[in-house]
């Protein structure tokens, strides 16, 4: 190689997909938060200091499941950040591969709430087995 051919790192052309798959991580992670809910009262009734306290303290189903689901996708966008560092260049089989992906990652809220609304009532069983069935299929997608 003469001094005046430089080899030039490769241009990775992956930036629109990298950018449209943040994207989706972030509406799926956001989402997860319009399951948490205020508490109210019953008709009429007002809450005192105490009663809100406990009122918050009988939601811990949801922040559970929250954070458990916020965790979950935090590590699935991590993992896909690092996969991307090694992928320079796409095609049309590896687009739908991303995409399918994406797929699993948009429908972990709807696992999230089912999980926080049955975490201790009689279904819970079945709640939980729906939450980590899409934790399967998420990585078969991977």
């Amino acid at each position: 190689m003469s001094s005046e051919q430089k080899e030039t790192p490769l241009e990775k052309e992956t930036g629109r997909i990298e950018a449209f798959s943040d994207g989706v991580f972030a509406v799926a992670i956001t989402l997860l938060v319009f399951n948490l809910q205020i508490p109210q009262p019953k008709a009429g009734e007002t809450f005192l200091s105490v009663d809100l306290g406990a009122a918050l303290l009988h939601q811990w189903p949801f922040y559970l499941a929250f954070i458990t689901s916020f965790a979950t996708i935090l590590i699935m966008w991590i993992s896909h950040h690092s996969i991307f560092k090694m992928v320079y260049r796409s095609n049309t089989p590896f687009l739908f591969a991303n995409g399918f992906l994406l797929l699993t990652v948009t429908a972990v809220p709807f696992p999230t709430s089912l999980v926080a609304e049955y975490l201790n009532k009689p279904a819970a069983p079945m709640a939980c087995a729906v939450y980590a069935g899409i934790f399967v299929i998420v990585n078969v997608a991977y």
